[in-house]
Formats: structure tokens, sequence, C-alpha cells
């Protein structure tokens, strides 16, 4: 896992590893005037790195001379190639064409209804009716012949039928009633009204006279209703729109939309509908029946004393308006045309995005409609940004807002993620230095490659994981990415790439002791990023184009780059900012150093101490999660200081003890003085501060007991003064030098334990740990009881297989002659 758990402390320096800073009380760390001038510098310097300055020089068309290539000339050849310096958003002219004819081809084709020929076909059917109503004189005369030579005994009403239906049939013979209906139909129209008939008087089974009709003239019975009835039924369906049938087949899937001038009862005056639903000059026959029907069933409402055949009426006006039904639409071209135009403009353009770097037109390639379009649109973004004035002010001001809120996010972050207080200047400071020469890079970048994927953004998080922790690592890479996004045009790609590189190069890492190490996770970091840009290629282009394989091997370079970068700045920015990584605690950790090789030729026993210590401190650290090499170094050099005076120590003295003459006062001072002269030793040979703090806090200030206890024996003159009798501390800070401290303690006091087994070993190192926690010397470093006890745990299992024993052998007794074996002669001398 790279983040520790809750409740577990990770304060180990050159790892990934470390616990959230608690906040407290104090002061703020940035809080005196240079501090703020030098965050209000980083602000500015930040945001004129990320605000790209007007060119006025040029305007990112080459020397094609497009400026004056005329349109005409739009399939000349261009002289030089055209290449995008910002990103900008241009009309794809084909997606653009495709999406507007699609929207005109669903707008439905206009026919207008031809009022004119509607007018027309009505009035010819006026004139039918008028001529029919032209021959009411004839009709009377012969009903009223007819009723006098008439069989008395015949009814008037048979009389006149039969006489009406023989005039009707001599009608059909008139040419000019050639295209009436049937005679059985024109008798219907001809029928006079019962009122208007002459009655006979009839004396002696003879009709002697006709009495005058209630009225007068003569009046056909139907031929107002039924004049009425067919025109209105005409009218509404002439009205309604009546299409050709080779119209109606042509565009049978298509919609259109019906326009009329004087919309007729229920019609309204547009309509939308498809051609399949339009009724042709065959199919209006059955919507004008329907017509005549309705009309004629509300007539019958009307009029229900009339004993009269409605279905005849009804045949009869059908039969009389049937014959002028005719097609009523004609297609109007300009409507049409208009409302395409209309449903065109109203869809935006389908913009396409050009990337930095592109390429808009090749040279030596013919212009076509697509690239001239790029290139103009390009070009006039361009003369927008060549206006130097508030538009560049205006951006530079929006960057300081944008700056100083990333700036105070990270203080933030810093003060959260660090663990010890006096370290969040120094990590603020880094974090500042990583990302203003990832800026400044990106700056001189931009005038070559302008997309930015070459940029090594993960760099900045990986170092800054390996120099301080992981997560202080992250917020760092991300703002990074923010801000390197922001300078290359607000690139949302390079801000999606170069996070993704960098939190994976930052989880990539558990522990950094190798170079090799740097190199895995800037390959994860590369693999990454390239699975990144596929989806994003994926999800807005082509992995075919040109610039998607541009922008693979841009990413390739960068992890390449991340590969050799990383090692290279990591030694100076160790020194600059004086932090001890893991792999510069391996480089100490090397036996052949000047100062171990002091301490294996003039102290060999104390050497051999520390490096039984060092393996035990590191077991120990480790099975609590704290850095387990840092404990291991630590305890090669903690005892250096031994050897300004090696012989003072018990385990590199030969025989006579030098304590013997000195007083316990004098003699605890120079047990305790190998603390100092360790620390200024270690200064001497330039030792990293986790060093140096080892070496100085790995007894803290625990009593030299054995003195301490001869001075009270020895009792003369004055009381004697424990602190005296002290180490000079500090006591340990760390959770590393508190387990150094209890190592040291056990290993070199377990040699003492008679009869050594495992339980006698737990009780010794349970005694060192009880007297220094009683002594309150963990008191300032962050180890827990639970800890303690995996402690003792930890170094009991090492003890115990260190200093096992081993079986005794037997001794072999010297062979002894056979006795009953005869010795042979002639075996030779």
């Amino acid at each position: 896992m790279i983040f520790s758990k809750p409740g577990r402390k990770n304060g180990r320096p050159g790892t990934i590893l470390s616990k959230p800073h608690a906040e407290s009380q104090t002061p703020p760390v940035f809080n005196t005037r240079s501090d703020w001038l030098a965050l209000a510098l980083v602000v500015l310097v930040f945001a004129a790195a990320i605000t790209r300055p007007p060119d006025f020089s040029r305007l990112g068309l080459g020397g094609s001379g497009l400026a004056d290539t005329p349109r005409a000339n739009l399939q000349s050849v261009a002289r030089e190639e055209v290449r995008a310096e910002i990103t900008f958003e241009t009309e794809d002219l084909q997606a653009t064409k495709a999406k507007r004819d699609e929207a005109a081809a669903k707008v439905p084709d206009t026919y207008r209804v031809d009022r004119e020929r509607v007018r027309a076909q009505l009035q010819l059917l006026n004139e039918q009716v008028q001529l029919l109503a032209g021959r009411r004189d004839e009709v009377a005369e012969l009903v009223a012949g007819a009723l006098r030579k008439g069989p008395a005994a015949e009814s008037d009403e048979a009389i006149v039928a039969k006489v009406v239906e023989d005039y009707a049939g001599k009608l059909k013979e008139d040419p000019a009633f050639k295209s009436m209906p049937d005679a059985s139909i024109l008798a219907v129209w001809l029928t006079p009204s019962p009122d208007s008939i002459p009655r006979r008087v009839i004396k002696n089974n003879s009709v002697t006279d006709l009495a005058e009709p209630e009225l007068s003239p003569l009046k056909f019975a139907f031929a107002n209703d039924l004049g009425r009835i067919s025109r209105e039924g005409l009218e509404y369906v002439l009205t309604y729109g009546v299409v050709r049938p080779e119209t109606a087949v042509e565009n049978a899937r298509r919609r259109i939309a019906i326009v009329r001038a004087n919309p007729v009862g229920d019609q309204t005056a547009s309509e939308e509908k498809p051609m399949s639903e339009v009724p042709t000059t065959e199919g209006a026959e059955d919507l004008l029946n329907e017509r005549i029907i309705e009309a004629a069933r509300m007539v019958a409402a009307t009029n229900p004393d009339i004993p009269v055949d409605w279905a005849k009426l009804q045949t009869a006006a059908f039969a009389l308006a049937r014959p002028y039904l005719t097609d009523t639409l004609s297609y109007d071209e300009v409507s049409t045309v208009g409302a395409q135009e209309q449903a065109r403009l109203a869809v935006a353009p389908v913009l396409i995005q050009k990337q930095l770097g592109e390429v808009l037109q090749r040279s030596g390639e013919r212009w076509t409609a697509q690239s001239w379009s790029d290139v103009m649109t390009y070009r006039a973004k361009m003369e927008e940004q060549r206006e130097p004035g508030w538009r560049q002010l205006s951006a530079f001001f929006a960057h300081v807002i944008l700056v100083t809120l990333i700036v105070f996010y990270l203080l933030r972050v810093a003060s959260l993620l660090t663990p010890k207080r006096e370290e969040i200047r120094r990590n603020v400071y880094l974090a500042f230095l990583l990302m203003g020469s990832v800026l400044v890079a990106g700056r001189v970048v931009s005038y070559f490659e302008p997309t930015g994927f070459v940029l090594p953004v993960a760099a900045v998080g990986v170092l800054v994981a390996i120099l301080v922790n992981a997560r202080f690592a992250v917020m760092v890479g991300l703002m990074a990415a923010v801000l390197v996004s922001v300078q290359f045009g607000y690139g949302w790609r390079l801000l999606f790439v170069t996070s993704a590189m960098s939190v994976a190069g930052i989880l990539g890492m558990y522990r950094v002791r190798r170079r090799g190490d740097i190199t895995r996770a800037a390959l994860k970091a590369t693999v990454v990023g390239l699975v990144a840009m596929l989806a994003v290629t994926l999800a807005t282009d082509s992995l075919t184009s040109e610039l998607a394989l541009r922008r693979l091997l841009l990413v390739l370079l960068n992890g390449s780059i991340c590969m050799f970068l990383i090692p290279g700045v990591l030694s100076p920015l160790e020194r600059l900012f004086k932090i001890t990584t893991d792999i510069q605690l391996l480089e100490y950790s090397d036996l052949n150093n000047e100062v171990l090789g002091r301490m294996a030729i003039e102290m060999p026993a104390t050497y051999a101490h520390s490096l039984m210590l060092g393996q035990l401190a590191e077991a120990a650290a480790e099975s609590v999660g704290a850095n387990g090499l840092l404990a291991r170094v630590c305890a090669y050099y903690h005892d250096i200081g031994k050897i300004r005076r090696p012989e003072y120590f018990s385990e590199n003295q030969t025989g006579r003890n030098i304590h013997d003459q000195l007083p316990p006062r004098l003699s605890a001072r120079a047990i305790a003085s190998h603390v100092g002269c360790g620390v200024d030793l270690a200064r001497e040979y330039h030792l990293p501060n986790p060093i140096v703090d080892g070496i100085r806090e790995h007894h803290g200030t625990n009593l030299i007991s054995f003195f301490y206890q001869q001075a009270i024996e020895q009792k003369k003159h004055d009381d004697v003064r424990l602190d005296d009798f002290r180490y000079p501390g500090p006591k340990p800070q760390s959770r590393e030098t508190a387990i150094l401290m209890i190592c040291d303690a056990v290993e070199s006091g377990v040699r003492s334990i008679k009869n050594l087994n495992e339980d006698r070993v737990r009780d010794f190192i349970d005694k060192i740990i009880t007297s220094r926690s009683a002594d309150r010397q963990f008191d300032e470093c962050d180890l827990t009881l639970k800890d303690l006890d995996t402690i003792k745990d930890a170094i009991t299992r090492r003890m115990v297989t260190a200093l096992h024993t081993r079986i005794s052998y037997p001794e072999r007794k010297p062979d002894q002659p056979t006795v009953n074996v005869v010795p042979m002669s002639g075996g030779g001398a």
C-alpha cells in the first residue's frame, strides 16, 4: 500500500510514506514579510509563464501568402505548410452539409389547394343544377296534361312519378344532359313538390278540372337540398386537397404540407400529413360520399315528417357531384425550397477542434474547401490574439487569480500532509521549484511543440513522492497538470493525460531504494499515459489519423524523458533541500565507507556491535511500519564518537580498565562524550541529518546507572547530582531513533544473561522497554504501547535466532590396535 493506515504513523525520511501533520496553535509558517514577497514573486512568475505573450511577427500562416490568395485559386497548390499554433474550433464542412441536408430532407413538400380550380368545378356543378331548374316549366305542363288525361282511378302521385320518369328518360337523349346521371337519378331531382301539384276534380269517374295548387308555380321537391348537399360536399373535398394518382405513387413515403387559402368546415389553413393519407381523384369519391351522407342525415333530422327515401337523395346528390371531382393540389416549389433553406440555416455548424501543432494545409498539396475554411478560421482567431491591449492584460490578471488560488491551496495541503512542522517551508519551496521549472520549460517547448504532451509533468509528482511523501506528491502533481494545461490553451486532453501519468508514477512506487525503482515508476506512468491517450483519441478522434499517432509518440517520448530526468535531478535536489532519501541512505550503508572502515580497524568490537545492532533495529522498525533502512544505517554510525576515545569503552579494552583510576562522575562524562564526539565526526564526514539525529538521540537522556551507583556508594564530599550522570540528549524525536535506543540496550546487555532462552530474553527486553518508558524517554516520539509490544516480539525473535546455541559433538578417541590379529611377515618395511 502507498498510503499508511489511519493511526499508523510512517514518518520515515526519504520515502513516500508519512503521517499527516497535526495542526496546533503555533503561529503560521509563512508569517514574515520576506515570505509574502516570495509568494508574490512565485505567483507573478507562474502567471507570466502560463500566459502566452503576443506574437506580432507573424500570423501563424507561414509564408504561404494566404492573405493574398483569391478565392478563385481554391484548387491551387499551397506553397508552404500551415500548422496551428493554438487550439481552436472550425466548421466541419462535410458533416455540416450532411446534417443540414438531413434537416432539409425532413421538411415536407408544400402543396397548395388551387382555389381557382375549386371555384371552376363548383361553377360547373351550379350550371348543372341551374340547367335542371330551367326545366321546371316543361315539367309543370307535362304534369298538368297527364293529370287531365290520366285515368281517374290512378292516384295523382303515381301519374306525376310516371310523367317525371318519362321526361327524365327523354332528357338523357338531349346532348346537354349527356353528362348527367341516369334517368332514375334525374327523376329524383325533377320530382315536384306535392304542394305545387294541381289537384284533379273528378266527377262521374272522369277528370273535369284541375284545382290550383297551394304553391305556384311548380316547385321541385328536393332540388334545393340536393343542390346544397352536393355543392357543400364537393367544395369540402376539393378544398381538403386532391392529388393525382401518379403524384401520390411517386411521393408515397414523403410527408407534405397542405396550404388552404379558404378552409371549409373543420379544415385548417395548413396541415401536414403523409402523402399516403391524401386522397387521389379516385379515393376522393369515398370522402365525397361520406360528406353527402352526413349532410343528408342532418337534413333528415331537421325534417322528420317528410316521407322521403333519403338513400335515393344521397345517391342523387353524389351522382351529380362526382363528375366534378378533380385534383386540386399543386406543388409549390418556391415555398418548399424556402422552407428547406430555413431548415438548413436553423442547423448550427458542426464544429471540430483543431489541436496545437495540427497541420491545416500541407505544402505541395491542393487547397480544398475544408482546408481553406480551417485556415480562414485559424487566421481570424490569430488576428484576435494579435490585439496586444486589454486582452493580454486581462488574461494575465485572470492567471494571477488562478495561480494565487493554487498557491494558497498548496500551502494548506502542505500544512496538512507534512509530518513535521519545520519541514513545511522546505516542502513548499521544493514544490514551487519543481512546478516553476516545468512551467518555464513548457513556455520554451511551446514554441517548438505546441501540444505540450512531451512535457515531463509526471516527473514533478514522482520527485516530490521520493523527497516528501505520496499524498503531498499527488496534490502537487495535479496542480502542476492544471497549470500546464492552462499554459497550452486550456487543453483538457493534456490535463487528463498528464494527471493520469503523474498519479500512476506516484502510486507505482512503494519503496525507492534503487535507481531501477524510478525506472519502473516511469515505465508505469508511460503505459498509463498511452492508455489515457488512446481513450481520449477513441472518444474524440480516429486512431488512424496522423495527429493521434503523433500524440502517442509524444507521450512515449515524455515517459522516456522522465526516466532519465528524475535520477539526474534527484541528487542535486537532495543536497539543495538537505533531504535524505532511501537511495542516499543506501549509499551510506556501504560498509566500505571511510568512517565505517576506521571503526572496523580501530574498534572492531564496536564495529561488530553496530552491524548486529543494524540488523536488529531494521527488523524492529519494519515490524511497526517505520523506516527500517534508516534504523539500520543509524545503527551503523551511532557509536562513531567512540573513535576519539575507544579505550573508555569496555568492548574495546584489552586488559586494564581505565575507569578504575577515574572518579565515577568523570567516567560518566567520558562515556557520555561519545555522543557529542559522534555528532562532530558526522559533521566532519558530511553525514545526512537523519544519521546525525540517530547519533544524538540514541541514548536520549538516559541515566548512566553503573557510574551513578558507584558515585552513590563512594559519596564523600557533596551530594551526587543526577544530571551529571545523564546523557546530553535530546530524547528520541522519531520512531527510528527510539527503536535504536531500545535495540542498543538490548544488544549490549542480553549477552550477560546466563542460561539464555526465549523467556529470559523476552523478560530482559521487557525490562529495558519498561525502564526507558518509566524514564519518559519515548514522550517525544510517536511510539504507541502497541508498537512497543510489537517491537519487543520482533527483537525477541531476532535475538533468540542470533544467539542460538549449537549441540556439542562428542570427542573422537584414537584408534586402538586389534589384539586378535596376528601380524604377517613379508609385507615390506
